[in-house]
């Protein structure tokens, strides 16, 4: 949130422009988020992402989304609506570097719900698997396209993609695009606590005038005394009193004693008692201690860094390779059992189709890919379907 903006203030606008955008005034909704934005938070900057994608507007929308995940480089979801922008104009390169960080940010993660944050929005890891896939498959990827697909697959939750997943499944298999699977442009919503900061509560209540007819002092016309009846009770009231004003006035006497200056000394000498080390010298204040700054995805680019995805090779080619070249991880050494972290289906006969959990033992090494043993079948299979551990 801007410094410059009360939080009363902010929370009204913010609460204003997101019934607009629930009544379908895109454009009133943005020119009201566009007056918190500067040096905002990121879910307006998504707001406003999300807000100008309904509009048509996608240069404006990239810009808050690029935003977005400046002021939060864990946002997933605003790597996929980027995306998502980026595969409607064709920068396949810089779509698939978003779904990468997207994938990877998610970890073990099947879905993201942001419900509870006020965003109605569940973001599945199929479904970024599976968008990464169609833009592999417009620059002609189509073993990448087929892991991948697998892998979404793999990952689903509860069947949820089940049916459009055996569509796109057939798609590939006749070298065809799949269908993209649409992502939600809702918006954050301000959180309740915030709404209710904009109410004007009186936490005092009103006033009430309550009276009885056993009170002497009573304002009833049926309870009114003349002064001639309480005679006994006006002397007693006169002496209490007086007997306040000098109390009162004792109390007066002392608190102007106490002036500023006497004030600052006792404040300013109790300060250096506390000071005061075993020598009886002034201790200085501890340092600060400096943090370091927290590790940082990096961030997609507009259109360059073109990302060269591997080509799959065959048995002879593997052996053929320079294996000096190939990463050496603790998992990537010939001989070694290594586990399954991705199912794979392959119709390619040089290719293993394995399962999740399978454990393969390693017998030639390659860049991307490895040949292994399973179950006394020999084959080929790629690097990042396996834990890397």
């Amino acid at each position: 949130m801007s410094s410059s903006i009360p939080l009363k203030e902010f929370a009204e606008v913010w609460s204003s422009a997101a019934n607009l955008y629930d009544k379908g005034k895109f454009l009133e909704a943005a020119q009201q988020f566009e007056t918190v934005a500067a040096d905002s938070t990121a879910k307006i900057s998504y707001n406003l992402g999300c807000i100008y994608l309904k509009l048509k507007q996608h240069e404006k929308s990239l810009e808050n989304f690029q935003k977005a995940v400046t002021k939060d480089t864990h946002f997933v979801a605003a790597y996929v609506q980027m995306a998502a922008i980026y595969l409607e104009y064709n920068i396949c390169d810089a779509a698939i570097k978003c779904y990468e960080v997207a994938i990877h940010l998610m970890g073990n993660k099947k879905y993201i719900n942001y419900r509870p944050l006020g965003l109605n929005l569940i973001l599945y890891l199929t479904e970024a698997l599976h968008n990464q896939a169609v833009a592999e498959s417009k620059v002609d990827n189509w073993k990448q396209v087929e892991i991948l697909i697998n892998m979404a697959i793999s990952a689903q939750q509860e069947d949820k993609f089940n049916n459009k997943l055996k569509i796109s499944l057939q798609a590939i298999q006749q070298k065809q695009q799949p269908q993209q699977f649409p992502i939600g442009t809702g918006i954050f919503h301000p959180p309740k606590w915030m709404i209710e900061s904009t109410k004007n509560v009186n936490y005092l209540g009103d006033s009430k005038v309550i009276s009885t007819n056993n009170n002497p002092f009573s304002m009833n016309e049926s309870n009114s005394r003349s002064k001639s009846s309480n005679d006994e009770l006006w002397p007693n009231l006169k002496e209490r009193e007086t007997g306040q004003k000098k109390e009162m006035k004792t109390v007066i006497e002392l608190l102007t004693t106490i002036t500023l200056d006497t004030a600052i000394k006792t404040v300013n000498s109790k300060q250096k008692e506390s000071n005061l080390g075993t020598d009886g010298k002034p201790q200085r204040p501890p340092r600060p201690q400096s943090k370091s700054p927290p590790l940082r995805p990096p961030l997609p680019p507009r259109i360059s860094e073109i990302r060269k995805l591997p080509k799959l090779s065959s048995n002879n080619d593997l052996k053929s390779q320079d294996n000096t070249k190939a990463p050496r991880a603790e998992y990537k050494e010939v001989g070694r059992t290594v586990f399954v972290k991705y199912s794979l289906l392959s119709s390619n006969p040089n290719i293993l189709t394995v399962r999740q959990g399978d454990k393969i033992v390693v017998k030639a090494l390659g860049a991307d890919w490895f040949q292994g043993c399973l179950k006394n079948k020999i084959g080929l299979v790629p690097w990042n379907c396996i834990h890397q551990r």
